[in-house]
């Protein structure tokens, strides 16, 4: 009989612990996942307030209405990373330099953004086609070689920086059978500024992703390197992670 008793209590006293062990487990992981997301939420919210100033930050020059002034903006500086973020001129179906378009844009179209769904007078757009984009930068420091590209694109575009071919990425066409990315610069011809406007055109190959889904940088050249490179590598974490967010 006191045997019976010894095992039954003893079975219990097993029991509560194990309840207590189980118990002090979970606490732990409840306390752990909350930890984790606290340091989640604060990483996120240190990315979206660097995305949101990274021009302040980057000492980038804001693009306005298809104008953006370099004044002050020392070009030379490692400190400066100019990302072009912000209203070009659209031109939709068209390449402006490669075919001398002397037209009005269809509009103003903020980059990085799609021209998909979006209306120019032209009806609703769709997701295909090829594009034009243009911008007039001004007061730009004289002297200096620079290159106005995508990194790491996943599209195929050229550049023009007054009429002059800048940068080549991939094979481009009207048609998207014709469209090869490379994904890196096929031809990079680094532009000489003289202080004055720069006309900055990107010409968009055949594509049925919508546009430019990540906005050019400008930045000097310096022995066949481009500056800014991990500036830049900073903000595209930020941004890729904040626009998933």
């Amino acid at each position: 009989f006191w045997q019976k008793i010894v095992i039954m209590e003893t079975e219990k006293i097993m029991a509560m612990n194990k309840r207590k062990r189980l118990l002090s487990e979970r606490t732990a992981r409840i306390i752990l996942c909350a930890a984790l997301y606290a340091a989640l939420a604060l990483f996120i919210g240190g990315l979206f307030l660097l995305s949101s100033n990274y021009q302040k930050i980057y000492k980038s020059p804001t693009v306005t209405d298809g104008k953006v002034d370099f004044s002050g903006i020392e070009l030379e500086s490692r400190d400066v990373a100019c990302n072009l973020a912000g209203k070009w001129e659209f031109y939709y179906n068209e390449w402006i330099v490669t075919d001398s378009f002397e037209g009005e844009p269809d509009g103003m179209i903020g980059v990085p953004g799609l021209w998909t769904y979006r209306n120019f007078g032209k009806g609703t757009l769709p997701k295909t086609g090829y594009a034009s984009y243009r911008l007039v930068a001004e007061n730009v420091q004289a002297g200096v070689s620079i290159n106005v590209f995508r990194h790491n694109s996943d599209l195929a575009y050229r550049v023009f920086l007054n009429g002059t071919l800048n940068v080549r990425s991939g094979t481009l066409s009207k048609n998207l059978s014709g469209t090869k990315v490379s994904g890196t610069y096929d031809e990079r011809i680094p532009y000489v500024t003289d202080g004055g406007t720069i006309e900055i055109v990107i010409e968009l190959s055949a594509t049925n992703g919508g546009g430019l889904n990540a906005a050019p940088w400008l930045n000097y050249v310096w022995s066949g390197n481009t500056y800014g490179s991990r500036l830049r590598s900073y903000t595209f974490i930020a941004l890729g992670i904040t626009t998933a967010a």
